[in-house]
């Protein structure tokens, strides 16, 4: 950029070569004012070529201008070539970019940390241990233990932390109408619960009577044909409460 400023200057006139110190001058100004314009640089982001050439070039072609225009040789030399000026714009150059601070690697603005380890302490916590020494407790990972549980039937309290009852000290026992079934549960030869079942299995109840209490599963025959009752019913036959199982077939022929 400033090569192509340096060649833009007009004819050397009036036997006289431009003043080196005044260029190096203007020069260094030049670049300290690109540099003291670049945006402050953020850590974990470094700052590109890109970013300041803009920067640099309109700095230099400002300064550039203010370069008076160098006048004719004298002895056979022209002005001041590029290739003289070149060592002083380097040096500055140098100087002054070195001083633009460098960036820490990192993430928005943050240095680079990472998670080293993750331990779960006493009373379930997920603690974080970084890669600085810092730690974090990050939240409950495991629920506490729940309350200790209790022996016995159906949620009853056990005694003396005894066994809960099995299938071994389970009886049966059908009622003489055949629809109830009546178990018991015992331990240690104690009967401890009693537990009356309703069933629905089909049992004959002969030819129907309006006075008798019919329950589900009870079957009953009635004009010759059989039926299931399907709900508690009592009274005169209503076929609401019965399902028709098996209908009457015709009379046979005499002999």
């Amino acid at each position: 950029m400033v090569e192509a400023a340096v060649k833009a200057l007009p004819p050397a006139q009036d036997g006289k070569d431009a003043d080196p110190a005044l260029v190096a001058s203007l020069v260094a100004e030049t670049v300290q004012r690109a540099v003291a314009a670049l945006p402050v640089a953020k850590d974990g982001q470094s700052v590109t070529v890109d970013d300041v050439r803009p920067l640099i070039e309109a700095e230099v072609t400002k300064a550039v201008t203010l370069i008076p225009a160098p006048k004719d040789g004298v002895d056979g030399k022209d002005g001041v070539t590029i290739e003289e000026l070149r060592p002083i714009i380097d040096e500055t150059v140098a100087k002054s970019v070195s001083t633009i601070p460098v960036p820490k690697d990192g993430r928005d603005g943050r240095d680079g940390v990472d998670v080293k380890d993750l331990l779960v302490v006493e009373g379930g916590e997920l603690v974080a241990t970084f890669t600085d020494g810092r730690t974090k407790v990050l939240g409950q990972f495991r629920g506490k233990d729940g309350d200790p549980g209790k022996d016995g039937v159906n949620g009853a309290d056990g005694k003396n932390g005894a066994d809960a009852i099995g299938f071994d000290d389970l009886t049966e026992e059908i009622e003489d109408d055949g629809r109830f079934v009546n178990k018991t549960y015992s331990r240690a030869g104690q009967a401890e619960l009693q537990v009356r079942h309703q069933t629905k299995t089909p049992i004959f109840r002969g030819v129907h009577d309006h006075a008798r209490t019919y329950l589900p599963g009870d079957m009953v025959t009635r004009g010759g044909s059989v039926w299931h009752c399907d709900v508690e019913c009592q009274g005169p036959f209503n076929g609401d409460n019965f399902t028709l199982a098996a209908k009457k077939g015709r009379d046979g022929k005499p002999d």
